[in-house]
């Protein structure tokens, strides 16, 4: 892999993922075992900063260009693919490979995401509401989220109170890619009214708010609305 070092590291990784396609057995299955097979951890923290690997196994961003394979060469076998994925993301993150999955197989994307938010993994739940931002940095946007983000909106709510506050800053960042567009629907989701239902007697105080931009907007028109609990969710 020639000139590898002088490119950035977006450029690195797509270039390793270029290798890997070259190399990896055409069967997307015994590729995808052989990835996994090689991917150890000896402890997982509930942060990327408190995740410690073992020094036999790939580890830190080669699992980019590795997820970058599997969103390349797995669509035809969706199901093996998120199970990599699931894998994958527990050493570094797969939230850039999971988007081309929801996008070709929504339906399937968005069950698996449900199971997840109760995965014993903080970094799986993570990628539960990081995977599926409509607008994640990096990441290719996705312009069906935009347009409607009803589908992650269950996933949110699964997650707002999650015990990580790894997870529930990526609630707060996902709520505030909502706003940009639709900050209706967050401000009426936070009070507990997700688009289409009755307003609850608490959102009814806070029924005209202002167009939240941001999660602390969101939160003081959470907390207007008299709800018991806090959003505890915090913008990076």
């Amino acid at each position: 892999m020639r000139g590898l070092e002088s490119l950035e590291l977006k450029a690195r990784a797509m270039q390793v993922a270029d290798a890997l396609e070259a190399t990896l057995p055409d069967d997307f299955a015994q590729a995808a075992g052989i990835l996994e097979g090689r991917t150890r951890t000896s402890r997982v923290g509930d942060s990327m900063a408190g995740l410690q690997l073992a020094d036999d196994g790939l580890k830190g961003w080669i699992l980019w260009s590795a997820g970058e394979y599997v969103a390349r060469r797995g669509l035809a076998q969706p199901e093996r693919a998120l199970q990599a994925l699931h894998a994958f993301t527990q050493r570094f993150t797969a939230e850039f490979a999971i988007r081309p999955i929801i996008v070709a197989h929504p339906e399937l994307a968005f069950a698996t995401l449900r199971r997840w938010t109760t995965d014993p993994s903080a970094h799986v739940r993570r990628l539960v509401s990081e995977g599926s931002r409509p607008r994640l940095p990096w990441g290719c946007s996705s312009k069906a989220l935009i347009a409607d983000p009803s589908p992650t909106l269950p996933l949110l709510s699964a997650l707002q109170d999650d015990p990580s506050e790894y997870v529930r800053r990526s609630v707060a960042n996902h709520l505030n890619d909502i706003a940009k567009d639709h900050p209706a629907i967050v401000a009426r989701w936070a009070l507990g009214a997700p688009e289409g239902s009755a307003a609850t007697s608490g959102a009814r105080s806070c029924s005209t708010p202002a167009a939240p931009s941001s999660s602390a907007a969101i939160a003081a028109c959470w907390q207007r609305g008299g709800l018991r609990r806090d959003f505890r969710g915090q913008r990076r």
